[in-house]
Formats: structure tokens, C-alpha cells, sequence
């Protein structure tokens, strides 16, 4: 994203992308901070985490936990799947944010209907977030990930660098650049604290993430994306 982010058409494109990646950060933070009170310390989308937690479990011959952590990073995987075959054939990107939203809210059910959701519950998001990781991904131009932070803070910091510490001949980074992975991190942040009171204090408590799905769905439904896919 190298553009200016301060007049006329560029200005109003910015001002998408923010609100959509503050939106997505909001909901991957909120889910996986779900996912982990309720999941014994597993997170939806973190794999690298789930994937360590696995190969101990499998060392430890823990074979419930094994099915339980294979079988989330098995729908992870197959959300990533599933999400790269509707590129091909869904003619937009709002659709697949509605699957998003049909999943988290089966999720939901099953955590309102059962003394056990764990089995259901986790598989459900680890797709969601899947789908979230490999649908919405680039932003005005920018590869960036909303599900997980860690790749998000490495940007931030070397758009800090290039925009106030150190620059060369081709310029300093761009406001944008700098603003936009910052904004997704603090999002992200707030998204967890966010979870962690719902999961206190709501009932229902998928249901802040079902609503701003939602939202996005009609943004990029009714303001448009400028490709079908990745790019909103």
C-alpha cells in the first residue's frame, strides 16, 4: 500500500481497508481468546502452538488430546482448503464471509445445546479462522494476516524503521504502511480482552463476532472489493 492515505479516492480506499482490518482483527483476537478459555488452552487459529501441542501429546501417548488437537489442525487445514476452492467459484468475497458467519454460529449452538461443546466447538472455529486466514488477506495492495499476530508485528516494526528510523533512496514507507498493521494488532489485542468479558459475562457469547462478520459482509458486499478474492 503505497499510496498517500490523505485525499480524494485514496483517502476513502484507506479508510475501507482500516475499517475492515480493525474489523478482522477484532474477530480473530475475540475467537481465539474464546477458543482458549473454553479449550483447555488451544487456540482456533494459532496452529504453530496447536501443532507443538500435538507432537507432546503424541510423545506422551495422551490419545484424546491427540484426536482433539489433530482433529482442530485437520479443520484448520481443511478450512485453508475449503476457502482456496471457493476463490474459484464463488463470484464474491462477501459469500464466503457468510460461510464464516454459518459456522461460527453453529459453534455457537453447539456451545448453547451440549455439556461438551470442546469436540465441536474447536473444529468449527479452527475452520472459520482458516477461512478468515486464507479469504482475507491482503489489504489495499499489503499481504497481511489477521487471524495471528506475529507475522502483523514484524510489519509493524519495519514500517516503523522505514518511515521514521531509517530510509533510502526510494523514500520513506508510507503513513499507511505504518498505520495499518499497527491498527490490526491493537484490534487484535482489544479482541482478546473483548473475549475474554464475553466469555464471562454473556451467555451467548459468539455472538459479538457473528454480528461484525456481519457487518464486514455488507461492507464488502456494499462497497466492493477491487478483486473476487483476497483483496478487499
Amino acid at each position: 500500500m503505497s499510496q498517500p492515505v490523505t485525499t480524494g479516492n485514496t483517502q476513502m480506499a484507506f479508510g475501507v481497508t482500516l475499517r475492515r482490518i480493525i474489523c478482522l482483527g477484532l474477530v480473530g483476537g475475540y475467537l481465539n481468546a474464546i477458543g482458549f478459555i473454553d479449550l483447555g488452552g488451544l487456540y482456533p487459529a494459532a496452529m504453530t502452538g496447536n501443532t507443538t501441542q500435538l507432537g507432546v501429546a503424541v510423545v506422551k501417548l495422551e490419545w484424546m488430546r491427540v484426536f482433539l488437537i489433530g482433529s482442530t489442525v485437520f479443520c484448520f487445514f481443511a478450512g485453508g482448503m475449503l476457502s482456496s476452492y471457493l476463490q474459484r467459484i464463488i463470484v464474491h468475497p462477501s459469500l464466503e464471509l457468510a460461510f464464516m458467519i454459518l459456522l461460527v454460529a453453529t459453534a455457537q449452538f453447539v456451545r448453547a445445546v451440549t455439556n461438551d461443546p470442546v469436540p465441536w466447538e474447536l473444529p468449527l472455529l479452527a475452520c472459520s479462522m482458516a477461512m478468515q486466514g486464507e479469504t482475507l488477506s491482503r489489504f489495499s495492495g499489503s499481504s497481511l494476516q489477521t487471524i495471528v499476530v506475529t507475522n502483523t508485528l514484524l510489519k509493524f516494526a519495519d514500517a516503523l524503521v522505514g518511515r521514521y528510523v531509517k530510509y533510502g533512496k526510494g523514500g520513506r514507507t508510507a503513513l499507511g504502511d505504518v498505520i495499518v498493521p499497527g491498527a490490526a494488532w491493537v484490534a487484535y489485542l482489544i479482541g482478546a480482552g473483548l473475549g475474554v468479558i464475553a466469555s464471562m459475562f454473556l451467555q451467548h457469547a459468539l455472538l459479538p463476532a457473528i454480528f461484525l462478520l456481519a457487518f464486514l459482509s455488507i461492507d464488502v458486499l456494499a462497497v466492493g472489493s477491487r478483486s473476487l478474492a483476497h483483496e478487499i
